[in-house]
């Protein structure tokens, strides 16, 4: 076992610093090591599983708007046989949460079944000899929980058949309320916002992420952190691999829970807070908002929220603001590369599309080809025998008049074939009305 696994000394990990810059990165950092499992995506992991943890009291400040939750969706992106699913058990053996058993993990499934894994209808019980009646009611399941998709494709399944998918999810991170006013008790399951905590980690492969990065416009992917799956640096041989540490356990946040209804701030510091102002604050300088911007230094804020959670504070430091922006860089690196290698994936089929186009526009020009030679072929012929057949010169216009009617558009470019080839000849001279008019005849003919 080496104590160096940070890449080689032709090849050094770019990253080292961040790692090593705090003890719990490090431990993540040597638990995927050790497992052969890119560390990027542990991280992701183990940030998703703090966050779904912290109760959905907790709550970010309230600098622009009202208050939002610290609800998180990660992307971990590889392709097929990185490890993006196997990444999450390196995560829950790295770090363990006491009471993580009680936060269900639900695969996530349609629009409408984000909201029933919260809550359910009880429709109403008549007495019995040994229970009394029991009117219909709604009974919360859990107010935390984490969702997972080891595939995009299973969630661009869904989105497919309910348009909705996309907004639920939206919703869900801005802490809206999440359900739908159905008539049916029974599907009028609606949970009010705020009241719940949201975590969603999905396994993208970069030529299948084209459903994640639908919505630009409305700012759905930049809502999501991006991280790799893979790790460039990772030793070579096995020997040279660390040992997997002891797991870290999770000792919660240092502050009691707030009470039902109730909401406890997490802290920054005042000049982020100002900058938050500033450039969230931006978008109600214009119809066009803020673009960009404003979501993704929310992103950024509940990262460096996480990482204070992770150590069990509320108050959040410039350090953990510094390594939620160091995330968020290599997350739009990673998106940046999904966005090129999507749009090259569909100029590669739109370019398959036009050549397919030109093929058929060549064989189609075949067949027209073919036809009109055919055609022309045809109308030779035929006027060949009624020149042979006439007792002398014939008026051109009478001629084409007597061929077939699906040959007469040919035949003037045929006269002018058979001119050439010399076997008519062709006068002119008037008629009787004194129009100039031209006569034809074959060669042959006496």
């Amino acid at each position: 076992m080496s104590d160096d696994y940070y890449g080689s000394e032709s090849y050094p990990d770019p990253d080292r610093d961040f790692w090593e810059s705090r003890p719990i990165l490090s431990h993540i950092h040597q638990s995927a090591v050790s497992r052969r499992r890119g560390p990027w995506a542990v991280l992701l992991n183990v940030l998703i599983n703090v966050t779904a943890h912290v109760p959905p009291g907790f709550v970010l400040p309230p600098i622009v708007g009202g208050y939002q939750p610290l609800n998180l969706i990660g992307i971990a992106v590889g392709g097929s046989g990185v490890g993006k699913d196997s990444a999450r058990a390196v995560a829950n053996s790295a770090v363990i949460f006491p009471e993580l058993d009680n936060v269900p993990v639900i695969p996530l499934g349609s629009a409408q079944g984000i909201s029933k894994s919260y809550k359910r209808f009880v429709p109403a019980k008549r007495a019995t000899k040994d229970a009394p009646a029991e009117p219909a009611h709604f009974q919360i399941l859990t107010d935390r929980a984490i969702f997972t998709v080891t595939e995009v494709n299973t969630a661009e399944a869904h989105g497919d058949m309910s348009a909705t998918l996309r907004d639920q999810i939206k919703q869900a991170w801005t802490g809206s309320e999440l359900g739908y006013g159905y008539a049916d008790p029974e599907k009028r399951i609606v949970l009010d916002a705020m009241s719940y905590r949201f975590a969603l980690i999905i396994g993208a492969q970069p030529t299948e992420s084209n459903w994640l990065l639908q919505g630009a416009g409305d700012g759905f992917p930049q809502r999501l952190i991006w991280l790799p799956a893979h790790n460039l640096y990772s030793p070579k041989h096995r020997k040279d691999c660390p040992e997997m540490p002891a797991p870290i356990l999770w000792k919660g946040i240092e502050w009691p829970a707030p009470k039902p209804g109730e909401y406890v701030e997490f802290r920054l510091p005042e000049d982020i807070e100002d900058r938050i102002w500033n450039e969230v604050g931006k978008g109600n300088e214009t119809i066009l908002g803020s673009g960009l911007d404003g979501h993704k230094i929310q992103g950024i804020e509940r990262v460096a929220i996480a990482l204070a959670v992770l150590d069990g504070r509320i108050d959040v430091t410039h350090e953990d603001w510094r390594i939620a922006e160091k995330i968020f860089a290599r997350s739009d690196e990673t998106r940046t590369f999904i966005e090129d290698h999507v749009k090259r994936r569909k100029l590669d089929a739109l370019s398959e599309k036009a050549k397919e186009r030109v093929l058929v526009d060549i064989r189609a020009q075949g067949y027209q080809s073919n036809y009109d030679t055919g055609i022309a072929t045809k109308t030779y012929q035929q006027m060949l025998l009624k020149l042979a057949e006439a007792t002398g010169p014939v008026l051109t216009s009478v001629l084409i008049r007597s061929l077939t009617a699906n040959l007469r558009p040919s035949a003037p470019e045929v006269l002018e074939r058979m001119d050439d080839d010399g076997v008519i000849l062709r006068t002119e001279g008037k008629s009787s009305n004194g129009r100039i008019v031209e006569w034809i005849s074959s060669k042959d003919a006496p």
